[in-house]
């Protein structure tokens, strides 16, 4: 049997699609079509292009290798792999530990909830760890190229709360337990948006180098976090590293992690002054020691002024999801027009499946990116009628939004 186009997958109500958690039986789509050995050579022999080395463009090319297929290219318009996954080095390289991530820079493992002490597990974070596993087995072990993940202080009990210029008598705002920070929360009801597009947000991050790390020799030391908070407008939270705690020499500090409307505001001024500008908060809450201790060094990146990423991460309302999920698994055909001089006519350019941030349920770093390079690897897989491969890719991966 030779294989020929066939309509896409159908996603409607009726085959499960639902906004709040999409399922669909790629079976039962596929039911009828019967693959030979042959079927299957000729389908992993066809050409694949992918679009983009960030990091669902890499998780996308290793489940098709993974899953048989050799003719694979990638393409990057950019000078670097990784896309919005970026580890800025202030000096040295991974070993010398003055670094930031400006992208992803932390992977939850589980929540503890407050009264009930009760800690649940957060699995979808698992896909991540489970892709540092595999490729500390493709790369056979090897420490130059091994992925390991450092245990990451999310809070410190000393964090600052640098609030209306208050501080203590050693000159330093309160910390976390000498201050009640309660605001008033209330339930939002979602409000169906009259926007058709889709809706981003973005982040602006800044981190500076010191000649030592001050802030964990302060009277009530500070151990890692992203917790240090300021009413500072366009600072947003302040982070410290969760590893070499106590070392000596110098530290990197994020300094300035800001989103929303912030996060596009400040992306506008020349760099420079936007770092001074952060400089000049970090030593209103920490005090002279960051002025006196800042050696020169620092990293910006704000997102939206990247002109292939524009923005962190897509951010739709449920009903932005409710609309736009049916086509997130359709299959594009491409057809290209050409115009000689014996007229016009149009050839076919082969087919499209977008795995891009938009397509994603839930939107993070990382998490998201490596769901959505499996829903899309899957559904080629499903197009192309290898229900077998797409049943490993599935099973290796728990992409349980996908029954097959």
């Amino acid at each position: 049997m030779k294989l020929g186009k066939r309509a896409s997958i159908p996603m409607t109500n009726a085959s499960g699609i639902e906004a709040k958690g999409p399922w669909f039986d790629g079976v039962e789509a596929l039911r009828g079509v019967e693959m030979n050995a042959v079927d299957a050579i000729q389908a992993k022999a066809k050409r694949i292009a992918i679009v983009g080395a960030g990091m669902a463009g890499l998780m996308t090319w290793l489940c098709l290798n993974m899953s048989g297929f050799q003719n694979l290219e990638i393409v990057e318009a950019g000078q670097r792999i990784g896309g919005r996954v970026q580890r800025a080095y202030l000096e040295g390289g991974p070993f010398d530990y003055q670094y930031q991530d400006v992208g992803p820079m932390r992977f939850p493992e589980s929540v503890e909830y407050a009264g009930t002490n009760e800690t649940v597990p957060i699995n979808d974070q698992q896909l991540v760890f489970q892709l540092g596993e595999i490729m500390n087995q493709m790369n056979r072990g090897q420490p130059n190229y091994s992925v390991n993940f450092i245990p990451r202080i999310q809070e410190s009990p000393n964090r600052l709360y640098c609030f209306s210029g208050l501080k203590d008598a050693d000159g330093l705002p309160p910390t976390a337990s000498e201050s009640s920070m309660e605001g008033n929360l209330r339930d939002m009801e979602e409000i169906p948006s009259g926007s058709l597009s889709m809706s981003y947000d973005t982040v602006c991050k800044i981190a500076l180098q010191f000649s030592t790390r001050f802030w964990e020799h302060f009277p009530e030391p500070i151990y890692g976090g992203c917790s240090t908070a300021t009413d500072i407008p366009g600072i947003g939270t302040i982070c410290y590293p969760s590893y070499k705690i106590n070392s000596t020499g110098p530290g990197v500090m994020l300094a300035s992690y800001t989103s929303a409307d912030f996060g596009i505001r400040f992306a506008s001024l020349p760099e420079l002054e936007h770092v001074q500008y952060v400089l000049n908060a970090t030593i209103e809450i920490h005090g002279e020691v960051a002025r006196e201790q800042y050696i020169g060094k620092h990293f910006r990146k704000c997102w939206a002024l990247d002109p292939l990423v524009s923005a962190s991460w897509a951010s739709p309302s449920i009903w932005m999801h409710k609309l736009y999920i049916p086509t997130f698994f359709e299959t594009h055909n491409i057809v290209t027009t050409s115009r000689t001089e014996l007229g016009a006519g149009e050839t076919d350019g082969g087919q499209m499946i977008f795995v891009e941030e938009h397509t994603s349920y839930t939107h993070a770093w990382s998490k998201s990116q490596i769901l959505r390079c499996i829903r899309g690897s899957v559904q080629l897989l499903l197009e192309l009628g290898l229900v077998d491969e797409a049943k490993a890719i599935t099973e290796k991966f728990m992409a349980r939004w996908i029954s097959i």
